[in-house]
Parts: structure tokens; sequence; C-alpha cells
């Protein structure tokens, strides 16, 4: 059932995959079903952003920033606080241009800026989150009045009753013959014995990566391949 009145859509979702694809697949869903529906996508500007948009088909609307200000060096933290203050504008300006219905925020430091802008130009703004763990613009959001949308039963450091549990949307999959799937890796010939597939994130992955390597090399993975993304 279409909900009454709803026409346009904007989904914010930028920096890794962890966060895009959910919005990617959110998306994808209601194209399905509310084929009037006009969606759009927000996007910080890294290229890693822009590849993964345009591989889905998508063509996203681009804030000029490339990450958060937090966690940097002094120059560069300046140089991106400006960027946000720019993303802030053109993000304002966008919804004050379109005037969606809603405004869905993904997570990723491109969140922040469309968090501002929405409560500025009074759209209705939600937060989703995929983690176990609240990002910093989850927190944020909740301070402001915004009830989560979490993936998962838990959702530190909320309490059950502060946020919403409704899973985390995903990408309609094809499954593939196992050849079929390795050769379009494009990482030549596959392997013989089992293929462990380690889906890491930007938080941690250097740690996980580090463990993968340490438990490959024990006798019971003897013959194993370790396929970290």
């Amino acid at each position: 059932m279409r909900p009454t009145g709803l026409k346009h859509l904007v989904l914010v979702a930028g920096g890794t995959g962890g966060h895009i694809f959910p919005a990617i697949g959110l998306g994808q869903w209601l194209s399905s079903r509310m084929p009037d529906l006009e969606i759009s996508y927000v996007s910080g500007n890294r290229p890693l952003e822009l590849e993964i948009y345009r591989n889905a088909g998508i063509e996203p609307v681009f804030l000029p920033c490339e990450g958060s200000p937090l966690g940097t060096g002094a120059i560069r933290a300046v140089t991106r606080w400006v960027q946000v203050l720019q993303s802030m504008r053109a993000m304002a300006r966008f919804l004050g241009e379109t005037k969606p219905d809603a405004c869905v925020l993904f997570g990723g430091y491109i969140s922040f800026p469309a968090l501002v802008a929405g409560k500025l130009k009074r759209v209705r703004t939600l937060v989703h989150e995929q983690n176990a763990v609240a990002g910093k613009v989850t927190r944020l959001a909740a301070r402001l009045g915004l009830v989560p949308l979490t993936g998962w039963k838990a959702c530190r450091p909320f309490l059950k009753g502060q946020f919403e549990e409704i899973g985390v949307p995903v990408r309609p999959m094809k499954r593939l013959p196992r050849r079929d799937a390795w050769n379009k890796l494009g990482l030549g010939d596959l392997p013989d014995g089992r293929i462990c597939l380690v889906l890491g994130g930007s938080l941690g992955s250097s740690a996980l990566a580090g463990k993968v390597a340490e438990i490959s090399g024990f006798p019971e993975f003897r013959g194993w391949s370790f396929l970290v993304m």
C-alpha cells in the first residue's frame, strides 16, 4: 500500500558500502512497489561513493564533502569543517528547491549536514542505524528528538524503547555458479579447497584482517582461501 501523499523521498548515504548499500536496497524495493515515487540519493564526493552508486545505475546528488572533520589533523580538520558548512548550504538549497516529503539518513559523515539542513527546512527526517553501536550522527539525531530505526535488537548506547528495530534493507541478489562468481571478481584462477568470505567495515577492518592472517596459518585451515572485503 502506498503511503498517502508520498511523492518524493530523499535517501542520504555516503562513506562506505555499509551505509550506501542499505539505502540503495530500500530505494530499489520502494521503486518496485511505487513506480511513481521520485527517489533522490545524496552522497559525499569520494570516488568510492561515486563508483558504488554508478555501478547500481544511480546518479546521486553530491555534496562538496569528502569526510568527517573529527579525528583528523588540524589543517585537514579545518578544511573539512568548511566542506561541512558548504554541504549544509547545498543540502538546504536542494531541499528548498525539491521540497521532498521525507528524508532518510543512513549514516556516515554526509548525514550530519543533511540532518542540520532537514531541521532548518522542516523536512520530515528519519535516521537508520545499520550497526549494533550507533554512530555519531545517529546519537546526535536521537538527542534532537528523532527515534533511530535500527537493524538489530540492541543498539548501544540506547536503551529499549529509545529506538525502533526494523532490520537492514538488502538488495536483490542473484546466486551464480561458483566459477562464474569467482570470475566476476577478477582475481585469477579459482582456488582449490574451501573459500571463506570475510566482510569487514571501515572501522576495525585492519584488526579483522590481522586476525584472518593469524588464523589462516592454523593447521585446521590449511588449504583454505580467505577473501577479505
